[in-house]
């Protein structure tokens, strides 16, 4: 399977750089304001008319919209500014860090969906984001986020399109340094039973994708590896991403998903 690459991007000149480097999907996000830092509605929409301009780019585009708790102060017209950028999204994604043991986490990602449920914004797709380091983010287990997304959707009808695993902290730390291959696996199946696309991402680098491809997940998301010196503060580059995108091999390497598991069990017994 060949996973597809998304570089996230904070404007329109990052985004041009991204899609003339090959990108696949196409993600908005302000990365000064965490790891899911959601940009403004007007940068959002500055980016997806650019993309959609691109008579090239026929990927998908999605948005960061910060973390669940972000929204608790949020006014009713957030809903109306990203319905107005929202027509051409075809995801968002929103975290749930500081939500550990909180008794009332369905009903309220519940009301933030609920302020998207007009018009064009109706038909966006959610993607759930289980942090691998989620004792550090004071966030559910990535199981626990597979319970929460089943019962917002059977209870609530929230529809889902992706799982990202993700890493809240932005540290010299990475993804594989908080979780397993195997863990991982387990995730991948269980996203792909559902049918969900599966999704991994922080601060991922070209020397992680030999053990990351085993995995097989539908996406490889990056921003810090595709920007100027590693820094995801800095601009992202077309060069570092078509250099990370020719790491990505046409086929990449099956290794099945028994074999994961069979070996990681083996270490355990």
């Amino acid at each position: 399977m060949t996973p597809k690459l998304l570089v996230s991007v904070r404007d329109r000149t990052e985004a041009l750089a991204a899609l003339a480097g090959g990108c696949d999907v196409l993600d908005v996000k302000e990365p000064r304001a965490g790891a899911l830092g959601r940009a403004s509605w007007s940068v959002i929409a500055d980016v997806v008319a650019a993309v959609r301009a691109h008579s090239a780019f026929s990927g998908s585009v999605s948005a960061a919209l910060g973390e669940l708790s972000d929204w608790s102060g949020s006014s009713s017209d957030d809903a109306n500014d990203l319905e107005a950028c929202s027509q051409k999204l075809d995801f968002v994604k929103l975290g749930l860090a500081h939500q550990r043991g909180n008794p009332k986490l369905a009903d309220d990602f519940v009301n933030v969906v609920a302020r998207f449920q007009s018009g064009s914004a109706a038909s966006l797709k959610w993607v759930a984001v289980a942090y691998a380091d989620w004792s550090l983010a004071d966030a559910p287990a990535p199981n626990d986020v597979l319970t929460l997304m089943d019962d917002l959707r059977d209870t609530h009808g929230v529809t889902f399109g992706g799982l990202l695993v993700d890493t809240y902290t932005k540290s010299e730390q990475r993804l594989l340094d908080f979780i397993t291959e195997f863990d991982l696996a387990e995730l991948q199946s269980d996203a792909h039973a559902r049918g969900l696309q599966f999704a991994v991402a922080g601060r991922l680098r070209a020397e992680d994708l030999p053990r990351v491809l085993t995995i097989e997940p539908d996406i490889v998301a990056v921003r810090s590896a595709v920007c100027g010196s590693g820094n995801r503060m800095n601009a992202v580059t077309t060069d570092a991403v078509a250099a990370f995108k020719k790491r990505l091999p046409a086929d990449s390497a099956k290794v099945e998903m028994t074999s994961v598991v069979q070996a990681a069990h083996a270490d355990v017994l």
